[in-house]
């Protein structure tokens, strides 16, 4: 594995460090599931250019997971409280965001439907 791989894999799992998998079998943290990371990656492969600040990648493909989950009626309801915090960015960015955000939940729902479990954050200092 090259230098710039390791240091990619590296920073990857600093950022996924922050969350963990909820599932029938318990929680786990999600730097120490490579499956899933592999799982997250091949959902994200088409939104890399989209989405170039790493972790906003990831938090835009958990989110998006976890929405995948919500009653249809409560998707609006999630996304615009997730979006809540960047309204300052402008409509074009909450709008880009949303279809963004829905794209991920639908190819996730494609790509993996017999995965059921979902993502959490860790709150700092929790282990």
């Amino acid at each position: 594995m090259g230098s710039a791989k390791k240091k990619q894999r590296r920073m990857d799992n600093q950022i996924l460090g922050q969350f963990f998998i909820e599932s029938q079998a318990g929680r786990a943290r999600l730097k120490d599931v490579e499956e899933v990371k592999d799982i997250l990656l091949k959902l994200g492969e088409p939104f890399t250019g989209i989405i170039t600040d790493r972790e906003l990648f990831y938090f835009f493909l958990i989110f998006s997971w976890n929405l995948s989950f919500a009653p249809e009626e409560k998707v609006a309801e999630e996304l615009d409280n997730f979006l809540k915090p960047y309204e300052q960015l402008g409509e074009g960015f909450h709008k880009a965001s949303r279809e963004l955000i829905l794209s991920i939940a639908q190819r996730k729902k494609q790509l993996f439907p017999q995965e059921h479990y979902t993502f959490g954050s860790l709150a700092p200092g929790e282990n």
